[in-house]
């Protein structure tokens, strides 16, 4: 298996473990989205909390590059702590963090860099299309 599957199939158990979560609040369901063309994953919320409509990722991963991309984490745990423990994150290995959640967990950067982690931050104007 080479790093790219090895990837793919960490994001999966990973945000499967978490579709099997189900809130305690509301009527709400978790959807998994899994794009293997474009290497797209998403846990979404969807459903109703009151009179109150539910809807968006809990968790948005993207492989770009050769890189593990977290484009959104709404998770107390950390998907990156939860990377790290199943091997996604080794030394040598890399991934992406978008600018504004590069601000947001810069402790959990630090800690990698330590590692020899190699950790790229762009602007969101500057991420790549498709």
């Amino acid at each position: 298996m080479d790093k790219l599957d090895g990837y793919r199939q960490i994001v999966r158990e990973i945000l499967t473990e978490h579709g099997k979560v189900q809130p305690v609040y509301g009527e709400i369901s978790m959807k998994l989205l899994f794009d293997v063309e474009r290497d797209r994953y998403q846990l979404l919320r969807t459903g109703w909390q009151g009179d109150r409509r539910v809807f968006g990722a809990l968790i948005h991963i993207d492989l770009e590059d050769g890189k593990i991309w977290i484009q959104y984490d709404g998770t107390e745990i950390g998907v990156a702590n939860e990377l790290t423990e199943k091997g996604g994150f080794q030394n040598g290995h890399s991934f992406g963090l978008p600018f504004a959640v590069y601000a947001s967990i810069q402790w959990f950067c630090d800690g990698l860099t330590r590692k020899k982690v190699k950790i790229y931050w762009v602007n969101p104007n500057q991420l790549p299309t498709q």
